[in-house]
């Protein structure tokens, strides 16, 4: 019955929770949890005590504690020393970062003295938009699939997801990693496939065959087939590019700004064929790195609340001068 579970998760809590809502009890670990109801702090201590327990859980055999402290972020000093206390350790600081990557990642897009920016957080998926100081709640956001996510500084992340290199990864995987990423660019520069696909269809998700999920899109649309891997993968850097450029211009008229560069930050920014296209379709020069921004923006944040810098801006200024950008 157990044989399904494939976790690959640090926290032993989540391992055991996962196991609990399926009704599935574990031989070889125990459970204790020891909630302190005034100061709202819960302390749940998995022992994984036997090599089955070891087995089904993914872990080696030992003690993994859990605390859940919920008012953790709080810049509250008592209430951080009460946790120090629950640990056992001398007060130690308690940072709030922007904790999705790609709030992260935008806090390290190496802008200097200006408000209005366009980036895309360029990996597996692309996360192109702006900073806003309040969120865009209106029919046209909800026509061009924008969303309002909380970043750095109190900041509004006004974005859109687009599929990313996920199609490429796929399509290379699909061929055991046979060619590079540097020769499949190469292909697609060879090719002179001129077919536009959505990037962002249901059918691209996750297909069996990434392939033959875009011959039979161009097929269905009545479309040029391609025919060659370049041709596939030409296809796809084009349409990433033409999507790219069809979301600045839904961000331009919705906020009546004219963005005079694109900034890609992230493992992404490294291709350099899909720069030189989203520059091209975009018609705006792109301003590509630092590529471990989610690293370097989560750090950015520590330094400020830490007081070794002094705000965003100057944190931004000091990314930009300080990597290969």
């Amino acid at each position: 019955m157990l044989d399904h579970y494939n976790i690959h998760t640090d926290l032993a809590l989540e391992d055991k929770e996962r196991f609990e809502s399926d009704n599935v009890e574990v031989s070889g670990v125990s459970v204790d949890e020891v909630y302190n109801e005034e100061k709202e702090i819960k302390i749940t201590t998995v022992k994984i005590l036997t090599e089955n327990g070891a087995k089904i859980m993914r872990k080696p055999v030992g003690t993994y504690i859990t605390m859940e402290a919920p008012n953790m972020t709080l810049p509250d000093e008592e209430y951080q020393m009460e946790i120090a206390e629950e640990l056992g350790v001398k007060e130690i600081p308690v940072f709030a970062v922007a904790s999705h990557d790609t709030g992260s990642a935008v806090a390290s897009v190496p802008v200097v003295d200006k408000e209005d920016f366009i980036y895309i957080s360029s990996g597996t998926w692309s996360l192109m938009g702006v900073e806003l100081k309040e969120p865009q709640i209106t029919p046209e956001a909800l026509e061009y699939n924008f969303t309002n996510e909380g970043g750095a500084g109190g900041k509004i992340r006004f974005l859109k997801n687009i599929m990313g290199l996920w199609m490429i990864q796929s399509v290379r995987r699909e061929l055991n990693k046979k060619y590079s990423f540097d020769e499949l660019c190469e292909m697609a520069k060879s090719s002179d496939f001129n077919e536009i696909i959505d990037v962002n269809n249901s059918a691209f998700l996750a297909p069996e065959s990434m392939i033959d999920a875009i011959k039979n899109y161009c097929v269905s649309n009545n479309m040029a087939e391609p025919k060659t891997i370049g041709d596939t993968v030409r296809c796809i850097y084009h349409s990433l590019a033409k999507c790219y450029a069809h979301t600045v211009s839904g961000i331009e008229s919705k906020l009546g700004i004219k963005f005079d560069c694109v900034n890609i930050v992230g493992g992404g920014s490294k291709d350099i064929y899909l720069n030189e296209l989203t520059a091209k379709y975009t018609g705006k020069p792109v301003v590509a790195g630092p590529t471990e921004a989610t690293a370097i923006g989560n750090l950015l944040v520590q330094m400020i609340a830490s007081n070794e810098i002094d705000d965003l801006s100057s944190g931004r200024d000091i990314i930009k001068n300080s990597f290969d950008i």
